[in-house]
């Protein structure tokens, strides 16, 4: 292989978002997050994964009070492994399981990276 073409792929850093993407991906195909969360922003049983790192969202939590929270690292891993302590307004409540013994914290941060990878698409 030619330096030039080489150092062309080395440097290419699509090629490590892809992979991020992928792996987080898998892990929501994996474990069914897909079937009730979509990508592309339309509404079914759970709220889109499209926007949601970074954003505010509105929630109810355990106590029934409302307020308003970040979706950073921390609320994708609270929202995975206690679901029901924070509920998105406009989504019912006990309708997602904990998947703390399904999903390890590794996996967590691939998901938060391919959430993330969502907010850059056009």
């Amino acid at each position: 292989v030619p330096e030039e073409d080489f150092l062309d792929w080395f440097n290419t850093k699509e090629v490590v978002a892809d992979t991020l993407e992928s792996i987080g991906l898998q892990i929501l195909k994996k474990n069914g997050c897909v079937a009730c969360h979509s990508q592309d922003g339309s509404k079914i049983v759970g709220p889109t994964f499209k926007g949601l790192f970074g954003s505010q969202r509105k929630v109810t939590d355990a106590q029934g009070n409302i307020k308003t929270v970040t979706a950073d690292e921390l609320y994708v891993e609270r929202s995975i492994y206690d679901p029901n302590a924070e509920v998105v307004e406009g989504y019912n409540k006990n309708l997602m399981v904990s998947y703390k013994e399904q999903i390890s914290p590794d996996e967590i941060k691939e998901i938060v990276n391919y959430l993330k990878s969502l907010n850059e698409k056009k």
